[in-house]
């Protein structure tokens, strides 16, 4: 096969994975739809020069994982402080890539269990794994769904029968995304253990954490580090095996616009509660390197209680004052050594884009001591 049309068959196959996972697209893709579905697997389907790097990762063990939320991040990333990637968007290089590492991908795809067609969803993610070379599937469950005993029962029961589909064409990893804690959602306590059990893995989202330990109206950090204690320990006292719980982190900075009582020499970021009450919601996501305040020379402070760095600074285009919560790789360690502590499965972090090398030695080297 010429070069030509093994770039036009790598083109086709990725459009239509891309087109399975939005779910609707099947009349948008004839006639190629028809032509794809014509084409045996052997014939160029595999993307790699080594078709070898086409075939599943079979590997246990505990497990560093990212997400990949664009189609680039990765390739500023080492590859090799990993065990597994999940692609919120096909990428043939990289499904070759991380398997030559023999690292795991994963594609990451929406489940809602209360308005899918389970038949019908499961037969579309079972030919996009197929279709994509990909390990498995990462599932992300709407969050209506996890706040009611009937949907989790639903979800558990279609996950169930997805794996034993995948299990059919040997790529059947499967990866479930839950909050920080059973408590998170609604200070509700819910039983996901029928998700962790049909699941290979639970991806403890350790995030937005603030809005269920605020006691005042104040900016605060993403991650506190007692919460991710607390939410470790709640899956633990569910009775989900320790093996499958991976602590994953957000890497990104956490920015507050200070309400007007609050001065540039405090510590503290009078929050102005909105028709929500006060919460992580109030903030800015933004990358570390992005932080305005390291463009000066304003001293970053250490919050000893959550384990996180802050710095107050003046906005330089609308002059109020803001305060930023944000890691480094000290912070993050301290974190994810309670991942370690616990002896649980594995960490990892919720987009690759916002890593730099620095922190992410963090991950290479956190099981290491």
């Amino acid at each position: 096969m010429g070069t030509e049309s093994r770039d036009q068959t790598m083109s086709l196959r990725v459009f239509v994975a891309v087109c399975f996972a939005l779910a609707g697209c099947t009349q948008a893709l004839s006639p190629m739809a028809r032509k794809a579905d014509a084409m045996k697997m052997a014939i160029g389907a595999c993307p790699c020069e080594d078709h070898r790097f086409c075939e599943p990762i079979n590997r246990f063990g505990r497990e560093v994982v990212a997400v990949s939320t664009d189609m680039s991040s990765w390739r500023n990333f080492d590859l090799k402080s990993l065990t597994t990637v999940s692609l919120e968007l096909t990428d043939a290089d990289l499904i070759c890539a991380a398997h030559q590492q023999s690292v795991r991908v994963l594609f990451k795809v929406p489940l809602k269990a209360q308005t899918v067609n389970p038949a019908e969803w499961i037969s579309q993610y079972v030919n996009l794994v197929s279709r994509s070379f990909v390990d498995g599937l990462h599932i992300d469950i709407d969050q209506q769904c996890l706040v009611s005993s009937p949907c989790i029962t639903l979800a558990a029961s279609i996950l169930k029968n997805l794996k034993q589909q995948l299990a059919e064409i040997g790529r059947d990893r499967i990866m479930v995304t839950l909050p920080w804690s059973p408590l998170a959602l609604d200070g509700r306590f819910h039983d996901f253990s029928p998700l962790a059990a049909v699941a290979d893995g639970v991806f403890v989202v350790s995030s937005d954490t603030r809005n269920h330990l605020m006691d005042r109206c104040i900016a605060g950090p993403n991650a506190h580090a007692s919460a991710v204690n607390i939410g470790i320990n709640h899956y633990i006292d569910m009775g989900i095996p320790k093996n499958k719980l991976v602590l994953a982190l957000s890497w990104l900075a956490y920015d507050y616009e200070c309400s007007a009582a609050t001065h540039n020499q405090t510590e503290i970021c009078l929050l102005t509660a909105d028709e929500k009450g006060c919460g992580d919601w109030m903030a800015s996501r933004i990358r570390v390197d992005q932080i305005p305040a390291f463009n000066s020379t304003l001293q970053r402070n250490w919050d000893e209680t959550s384990k996180t760095w802050y710095a107050t600074y003046t906005h330089s285009a609308s002059h109020q004052i803001h305060q930023v919560w944000f890691d480094d790789a000290d912070s993050l360690s301290q974190k994810y050594h309670i991942a370690r502590d616990y002896g649980i499965g594995g960490v990892g972090t919720t987009d690759m884009a916002t890593v730099d090398t620095e922190r992410a030695l963090v991950l290479r080297t956190v099981w290491a001591k």
